[in-house]
């Protein structure tokens, strides 16, 4: 599980902060472009990088926050 929450958009993209098992002392960082790309900045709590694949594919575009829930 994890939670995530916008904190930027600009010309480049949306920039949302995610945090892994909701735990807020280490986020990591998307960035979803307007083509479609994809630019991650891990976080610290993230082995090999499995929370950040569930943001790139749960986040919902269209909300500021939320959760991505997977069993």
């Amino acid at each position: 599980m994890l939670r995530y929450e916008l904190i930027k958009k600009d010309q480049n993209g949306v920039y949302y902060e995610y945090y892994p098992e909701g735990k807020k002392t280490a986020p990591g960082v998307i960035l979803l472009d307007k083509n479609g790309g994809k630019v991650i900045t891990e976080s610290a709590e993230d082995c090999g990088g499995r929370y950040a694949y569930h943001a790139i594919t749960g986040i919902d575009r269209k909300e500021k926050s939320g959760t991505v829930a997977w069993y």
